[in-house]
This record gives C-alpha cells, sequence and structure tokens, in this order.
C-alpha cells in the first residue's frame, strides 16, 4: 500500500514538475501502467481475453437491475407519487 505521505510528496513533486499525470503505486501495477502508457489497446485486450469486458457487463446489468431510480407512481418507497 502507498502512505499518504508519499503520495504527497508526488502530488508536490508533479506540481513542480508540471506533470499531468503521476504513478505511485508499486510492483506490477507500475510495469502494467507503463505497458498501458506504450500501447493503449493493451488494456481492452486483456480486459476481452481475461473476460473482465464480460463481467463488467454483468455488473452493470445487475445494477441497472437493483439500483434504477423509484419513478412517480410506482409504489417504490421514496417515489414521488
Amino acid at each position: 500500500m502507498v502512505t499518504p505521505e508519499k503520495v504527497a510528496k508526488a502530488v508536490v513533486l508533479a506540481i513542480e514538475k508540471d506533470k499531468a499525470e503521476i504513478v505511485v503505486m508499486p510492483g506490477p501495477g507500475r510495469l502494467l501502467k507503463a505497458l498501458m502508457d506504450l500501447f493503449p489497446g493493451f488494456g481492452p485486450a486483456m480486459n476481452r481475453i481475461s473476460g473482465g469486458e464480460k463481467f463488467m457487463g454483468l455488473v452493470a446489468d445487475h445494477r441497472e437491475a437493483h439500483h434504477r431510480p423509484a419513478m412517480k407512481g410506482d409504489g417504490v418507497r421514496g417515489g414521488h407519487g
């Protein structure tokens, strides 16, 4: 885990060097970020290959089905009808 102090130092350095983005994560996350910067299609390809794209679609469908806003007159508590 990255400490708040390390994040604070990185933010100050980024401001001083006028950097739009900083990477404070250690290890493999840092490498993956570098690969995605060099090869923009890498992340989406890995999502497709690993099934992440399909999984996130299922998560989105579940959230939409179970967390839809209350509609007027639908009898849902908090509705405006």
